[in-house]
């Protein structure tokens, strides 16, 4: 994806981004690949690792959410990306206008909203929390709903305003280089009523949301700054476009990690109690021994 400075195209063409010397392209394009795996590998096996658990949580109903929206952005934002732009694949006029103008877009809403209704999940569940229980499926399933709707709703808006170009190269030009940034500020009280479980699903969320901040904020900086400083692309740019999609990779990793943690905790007090058990057992064999 390109802008240029003496225009408000967005251009995307099979040639990569001209401002970039060749070697940094070919470390870009597979630092790209690189993080596509990732976003693919471990978003399933979060995914996995959920739907197989026994026990379903409210929160891992939302986290497997996030997963899914995570791994439509690796398959519809990221590899095209990779392969039309990185690979210098030439484009068609019908990937531009359905893989590029709608669905790379309404992954990558779906992505951030699908953030936003976990944050309200939770924020529902710290201040209505005998409310928030009683929620069943159907809470879930339309809170959930909500990210994929609006998505769709919004991607809608790219195809509109996207024109392919077939000259010398080929071109997928979206007039509008704009995308709504949706800021969550989840309220967190001070109440010792919050067990640790929700403390923990709480810090999970905001690590989330302030990873997401960290790798999408300097592009959207960036993408203004071109637009309304005429500042024109370059090297620090595209390496900060080819590490904004980083999030999606980073998120899963952050489940595991946190879900490491209680896993470690609970098998420490397991062999905790097993190993009180076992002096129980010898000591009350040694009194009737006696």
């Amino acid at each position: 994806m390109e802008y240029y400075n003496n225009t408000t195209t967005n251009v995307n063409h099979s040639n990569g981004t001209s401002n970039t010397p060749e070697h940094y392209k070919v470390i870009l394009k597979w630092i790209s690949f690189v993080i596509f795996l990732g976003i693919i590998a471990f978003n399933a096996l979060v995914i996995v690792l959920l739907l197989s658990r026994k026990k379903k949580t409210r929160m891992g109903f939302f986290v497997t959410n996030l997963a899914i929206s995570d791994l439509c952005l690796g398959l519809f934002y990221v590899f095209p990306e990779l392969v039309f732009n990185k690979f210098g694949v030439p484009w068609n006029k019908y990937v531009c206008y359905i893989v590029y103008a709608f669905f790379s877009q309404w992954s990558a809403y779906v992505s951030i909203y699908a953030i936003v209704v976990m944050s309200i999940d939770r924020l529902y569940v710290i201040v209505r929390p005998l409310s928030a229980a009683s929620k069943g499926q159907k809470y879930r399933f339309g809170l959930a709903s909500v990210a994929w709707i609006t998505g769709s709703v919004l991607a809608v808006q790219y195809v509109v305003h996207t024109e392919f170009w077939n000259t010398e190269r080929t071109f997928c030009v979206h007039f509008i280089p704009y995308r709504e940034v949706i800021s969550t500020d989840e309220i967190i009280p001070k109440d010792r009523v919050i067990s640790n479980a929700k403390i923990k699903t709480i810090k999970l969320l905001l690590v989330v949301v302030c990873v997401y901040i960290l790798c999408w904020t300097p592009i959207y900086v960036g993408a203004y700054l071109q637009f309304y400083a005429n500042i024109k692309a370059g090297l620090i740019y595209n390496v900060l476009y080819t590490f904004a999609p980083l999030n999606s990779f980073a998120n899963p990793l952050v489940f595991l990690i946190f879900n490491f943690k209680m896993f470690r905790s609970k098998e420490k007090m397991t062999d905790s109690h097993l190993m009180h058990m076992n002096t129980v057992k010898t000591s009350l064999g040694s009194k009737r021994h006696h």
